[in-house]
This record gives C-alpha cells, structure tokens and sequence, in this order.
C-alpha cells in the first residue's frame, strides 16, 4: 500500500475503550476483504479531499485538528472495514463525537470474523508494507509444509526397525533431535501441531521496520494485557508467542524474520550440529512458535548434563537455541527436548532438505 492511512485509523481506534480488541475485529476483517478493497479503504481515509471542508468542524476542548481527523479515520475505518450502513464517504466531514461513537458502537455489536488458519493483526495491516505480507504468507505455506514432512518421518522412523535400532534417514534425524524413546509422543505433538494449524486461528502481529515512526498503537500482543507495539532492530529473537496466562491466540515476529541474511527460505542441507550458528528458515521461525501456543513447549533451559555433552563449562540461564544445543539436549535429556520448541524447527527442517 502507498502511506498507509489505515496505520493512523487503527492507532487512534486503538486509543478508544475496548481498542484493541476493536482493532482485532477489523483486521480480521480485512483479512477476509480482497486486495482491491483493502486499498479502497485505504484511499478512503486519506483526508486530503476533506482538508477545507474539515476546517468548518468546531474545534472542542483544546483538541488538535490531527486529534478529530484520528476519530474520524478511527470511525470511518470501522465502518467500511465491517460494511456497516453509515453514508460515511460523504457525512463524514461534519460527523461529530455522536456520529463517531455510534458506528464504534455499531462495530462493537457487529459479529466476529472467522478467518482460517491465521489473520494478519491490526499492526501487520496498519505499518507492515506488502513484501513483508507476502514474506509471512509463504513463511507459513511452508511452516504447514514442514510439519507435514515431519509427521511422514515420524511414521516411517517408528515402523523402520533392524533389531532394537532405527536405521532409516528418518529415525536417526529424529532420534538426533528428541531420543528414539520420544518418537511416539512426537509423532502425536506434530499431528496435534498440524490440526491446529488447519483448524484453528492465531493472529500473527507485527513488529518489523515499519513500526520504527509509527504512532502509538495498542495490540493484544507479547503480553497479558494490550500494549504498545514497538520495532526493536536489535533483538536477538525473531518471535515470540503470547503467553499462556493470556487468553489470546497470537504470535508476532521481529525485524530479523524479514531479513534475508538472517532467516533463509529453506534449507539445501543438513544442520550442521557441531555449530553453534542459529541456521533459522522463515517456515520453521513459525514452526517454533506456534509449538508454544499449541503445544505449550518452552523455550528450555540448558541443564548441567547438556553442557558436558557440549564440552563447555556450564552457565546460567543459556536457551536451548539452535541445532548443536538441540543435539546436545537430545543426547543428554531426551525428556526435556521434546518439550523444547526449537527442537520442532531443527527436526522439521532437517527433514525437509530430504522432501
């Protein structure tokens, strides 16, 4: 999209009481609208046709003209976003404080969206641009793409045996990543991952470049409660999911997951697991976070046995990130791999330069 207008409408909507999940509402809705439309709202809510005619509005309580354009975007935004019935395009210079909360109002008893699978969030459609949308829509074509292989290996390393041992490429990547003893419930975690992912929904937020001058906006995001949404350039995470004492459904991803140089599409080989390197494709980022919601795996703790498979000298509070240390916790206890979440991307990855 060219600036995007809706940015400014939602960040506003965000503001008013019941803002974010009013934000939700209409992203979902614009998840569900065509391309075609979505620009239409867009162009919609640039008031360059209304500067003159705004200027006659009487201006109440010390606001600023940008603070009553807020209200009328954030209103008008609801309206064409749910197809409500308001003659937005032409009253919409004179709508007063009256005409802004009753089509809010009207928003907030229209119903909820069903969108399959996964929605964009309000930050993905207010400050994302449209390489960054493509981006996560192939990412998570292939997240589903991954934990599909992943259960295919699964079946055939549990019915591939030659005594007491797996031999197949298949068995010995699993038991690389969980322990041969694990395979069962991996198999059962991955066909509960995938249901999931065919049948449930999980908004994914926003927080790449494009929030970086953004303004204040408010989503049901990395937190319990509704916050902020901010661009942090040098975090060393690319997602994150919402945590489980919330009672939303979402996971969001950072500038890293955009960059090329650092989340590869897929893989031609391998992880090398005598690296420490990260070695992150965009399907299996998803992959990662998506165990979190559905399988409430965790972003696991080193414990001391996994440093000596390592041969380095223990450490407090290190993450079992990336394909050496995933290795090394396998190798060390199996137990707890399997309720590692990066151990799901490793696997699935490396099972995925075979397919």
């Amino acid at each position: 999209m060219p600036k995007s207008y809706i940015g400014l409408a939602l960040a506003s909507l965000s503001q008013t009481r019941g803002g974010p999940e009013r934000c939700d509402k209409v992203a979902k809705c614009l998840m569900l609208a065509s391309s075609a439309r979505v620009k239409a709202i867009n162009k919609e809510l640039d008031f360059g046709w209304l500067k003159w005619s705004m200027r006659n509005v009487q201006i109440v309580g010390g606001e600023s003209q940008g603070e009553v354009a807020g209200r009328r975007r954030a209103a008008m935004l609801v309206a064409s976003a749910l197809n409500l019935a308001q003659q937005h395009k032409t009253a919409a210079a004179t709508w007063d404080d009256n005409n802004h909360r009753a089509v809010l109002n009207a928003g907030d008893q229209a119903p909820d969206p069903v969108c399959p699978a996964y929605y964009f969030k309000g930050s993905f459609w207010g400050f994302s641009n449209h390489a960054e949308r493509e981006w996560m829509k192939a990412s998570w074509i292939e997240a589903m793409t991954l934990v599909r292989h992943g259960i295919t290996a699964c079946q055939i390393a549990m019915v591939s045996t030659s005594g007491a041992r797996r031999t197949t490429l298949e068995a010995r990547i699993a038991e690389r990543y969980f322990g041969a003893a694990q395979l069962p419930t991996l198999l059962r975690n991955l066909r509960t991952l995938r249901n999931h992912m065919s049948n449930g929904t999980v908004g994914i937020c926003y927080q790449g470049r494009g929030l970086a001058d953004a303004p204040d906006y408010q989503e049901l995001g990395p937190e319990v409660r509704a916050a902020t949404m901010t661009y942090t350039p040098n975090s060393s995470e690319w997602g994150w999911a919402s945590p489980q004492a919330g009672n939303h459904n979402n996971i969001g991803f950072g500038a890293k997951f955009y960059i090329l140089a650092d989340t590869a599409i897929s893989r031609q080989t391998e992880h090398d697991t005598t690296r420490f390197d990260m070695e992150v494709t965009r399907g299996g980022a998803i992959v990662h976070e998506l165990t979190h919601r559905y399988l409430r795996t965790a972003d696991e703790t080193v414990p001391a046995e996994t440093f000596v498979t390592l041969q380095r000298p223990p450490r407090q509070g290190v993450k079992a990130y990336g394909p050496r240390v995933c290795w090394a916790l396998a190798q060390s206890n199996p137990a707890l791999a399997i309720t590692n979440a990066d151990s799901y991307r490793v696997f699935c990855e490396d099972i995925r330069v075979h397919r």
